[in-house]
């Protein structure tokens, strides 16, 4: 480890999800690859009684990301930072998480502390939020 890294260890905790709340979901890495596996999530979301959120970019593209890394950076500090939101739930894993790291930012995350989900690529995420913000993550499905 270099001598300027930090590690924080876990310090913050999102709760758990109530009753109809509500699924925040953004898509920091890969993009959908059927609109209908998009929406079929949605729907079970909601059939189970949750309402969910998708990120306001939640339809870029930029090759096989989705979106330029700023504009996701924004979506996931946006589903950190509403009040609304209750959980963030990652769209999909794949490839591009790391992309965000440089641009997010962690202050506003640890001001806002809520569970966070996502496998395979959002690995770069988990670490560094727990690292930055001091945020437990879980490491579970999208």
């Amino acid at each position: 480890m270099c001598d300027d890294a930090r590690v924080i260890e876990a310090t913050r905790f999102g709760r758990p999800l109530a009753d109809g709340g509500c699924i925040g979901v953004p898509a920091p890495a890969s993009p959908w690859e059927r609109r209908s596996d998009l929406l079929r999530g949605v729907e079970w979301w909601q059939a189970r009684g949750y309402r969910v959120k998708l990120a306001g970019g939640i339809e870029a593209r930029d090759s096989y990301v989705a979106g330029d890394p700023k504009s996701r950076a924004r979506d996931l500090e946006a589903m950190f930072a509403d009040p609304e939101v209750d959980v963030v739930q990652c769209l999909t894993g794949g490839f591009g998480s790391m992309q965000l790291v440089p641009h997010l930012d962690f202050d506003l995350i640890a001001e806002h502390p809520k569970a966070f989900s996502g496998y395979s690529d959002i690995t770069a995420l988990h670490v560094a939020l727990r690292q930055r913000a001091g945020l437990a993550t879980l490491y579970g499905p999208t």
